[in-house]
């Protein structure tokens, strides 16, 4: 399970923390920054299923 937070002035959702374990995890809404800043970034797909 987790929580997903919202900007308190546009309501988009910028990020994602666990409620349950693996506690080391978060997911950032990458649409938010310019993709000059992240493009460069390694990309893991999730399929939902391997983990």
């Amino acid at each position: 399970m987790i929580t997903t937070w919202h900007c308190g002035t546009c309501g988009i959702a910028s990020h994602w923390t666990p409620i349950t374990a693996p506690p080391d995890r978060m997911g950032v809404n990458m649409r938010l920054f310019d993709p000059a800043d992240w493009q460069h970034l390694p990309v893991q797909k999730v399929d939902g299923a391997s983990f």
